[in-house]
């Protein structure tokens, strides 16, 4: 989604880039300030992919596996463990110096 956006944003963003790039200099050639062109441009380019990323769309993203219906449920299988028995070894307290 993250890719998309970024790919979205830079495909909006170059031709108005370039758009900027050609009113700067058919501004600059009337000895205008061309100030008004970028902040128009730096607007658009930030509002475009915005609007149309949180805009919803009737296109649902296509699912890379298809989701199969069996009518099976999923569930964990659970395994029982079975218990250790404790053991009591005895020692003798000598070969410990107890």
């Amino acid at each position: 989604m993250i890719a998309y956006g970024m790919l979205y944003a830079t495909a909006v963003g170059l031709p108005i880039l370039l758009a900027a790039i050609i009113c700067s200099t058919v501004v600059r050639k009337q000895g205008r300030a061309e100030r008004g062109v970028w902040l128009v441009a730096l607007g658009l380019a930030l509002t475009l992919p915005v609007i149309a990323l949180a805009s919803p769309s009737g296109e649902t993203a296509a699912d890379p596996v298809p989701i199969v219906e069996t009518g099976l449920i999923g569930l964990p299988s659970v395994v029982a463990v079975p218990a250790v028995p404790i053991v009591m070894v005895p020692f003798a307290q000598k070969a410990f110096g107890l």
